[in-house]
């Protein structure tokens, strides 16, 4: 009889050819605890699958999954929980860098803490030349590890940050809500819907401890999505839904700012389209959402939380280069709705 497995590592892969090495090194060199590891590849084309072919020659732990055409990033995710045999369920990207102890780390705070149903830890961001500008996890610094939906929901909502690094996952099997687990097309936005309806159930856990490289940069991760979202980021549409059922834990005034928040989160995606030479999906998101006055609104709002994540997003792009397009951009549409 086979050994039973107790943790599965799952990496959704695509086209991760460029720096899948260093991913893969980092998970195999792995110390103090027993794992499986499953690629699930989504049809890459880039030269992905024959890697990760030779890395599964190698190591006798890891199997490969090599779908016949691509699907969408959140059935790939899917995916990755399907393929997973063991009670705690790992999901780790293909294009970030794990300390040698984060397996084995997140799976005792597991074992030691069974009211939780999750665990993340804490995160360096780094750009493609591995250098770090900025951190995640949670904006307030102490030792607290335990969090319930509220703290997370209010997070997201007032701070406009996620404290739950997406690729340090690892969930407890028998925990997650019922299949299909990410519900959410757009890729930037169903790791919060899947995090959140997991709270809706169970507190999660947080190591305070900094065991992931997560990479930042205008060919990688969440980054990308953000500065080229050309509509509603679709994590609104989510945070309405549970705000409508927790209405109780935010006061006349926060909901006000998260309002704010949402239009400024409109200006961006009018830039992001007129950068991308769609200037008729610019204008109409201008003319349907803007007055100087609620533009003038917006800035102040981003003033106001000055150390917020809002702000914290806002300088990542400065560092990758795009604040000095979006400045001249927003300047002329400024000068254009005074008149």
């Amino acid at each position: 009889m086979s050994e039973k497995v107790k943790i599965s590592v799952c990496m959704p892969i695509y086209n991760n050819a460029q720096v899948i090495r260093p991913a893969v090194d980092s998970i195999i060199a792995q110390k103090g605890a027993k794992f499986e590891l499953i690629f699930v590849d989504n049809a890459s084309t880039d030269g992905t699958t024959a890697i990760l072919e030779e890395y599964c020659k190698k190591c006798k732990f890891a199997r490969l999954v090599k779908k016949k055409k691509t699907t969408t990033v959140r059935e790939n995710f899917n995916d990755c929980i399907r393929e997973a045999k063991g009670e705690y369920v790992a999901i780790f990207h293909g294009d970030d860098i794990y300390k040698d102890t984060i397996v084995a780390k997140e799976a005792q705070f597991l074992d030691t803490h069974p009211q939780i149903a999750a665990v993340f830890t804490e995160s360096k961001i780094i750009n493609d030349e591995l250098k770090v500008f900025g951190k995640g996890g949670p904006l307030e610094p102490g030792k607290k590890e335990i969090f319930g939906l509220k703290e997370i929901l209010r997070s997201l909502v007032i701070n406009s940050h996620n404290p739950l690094t997406c690729p340090t996952f690892m969930g407890r099997k028998s925990n997650l809500p019922p299949p299909p687990w990410f519900l959410d097309s757009q890729s930037y936005a169903n790791d919060v819907g899947f995090f959140l309806r997991i709270l809706e159930k169970h507190p999660i856990g947080i190591i305070r401890e900094p065991l992931h490289l997560y990479r930042r940069s205008l060919q990688h991760g969440a980054l990308t999505a953000v500065t080229t979202l050309q509509q509603q980021n679709p994590i609104y549409q989510i945070l309405d839904g549970h705000i409508q059922k927790h209405k109780e834990w935010f006061s006349p005034d926060e909901l006000k700012l998260y309002s704010l928040l949402k239009r400024s989160n409109l200006w961006l995606a009018a830039i992001s389209a007129d950068a991308a030479g769609n200037s008729q999906v610019a204008k109409e998101i201008w003319e349907k959402s803007f007055s100087y006055s609620s533009l003038a609104s917006s800035v102040k709002y981003r003033q106001m939380w000055a150390k917020s994540a809002a702000a914290l997003a806002f300088d990542i792009s400065q560092k990758a280069g795009l604040s000095r397009q979006w400045a001249q951009i927003v300047q002329k549409r400024r000068l254009s709705q005074a008149k």
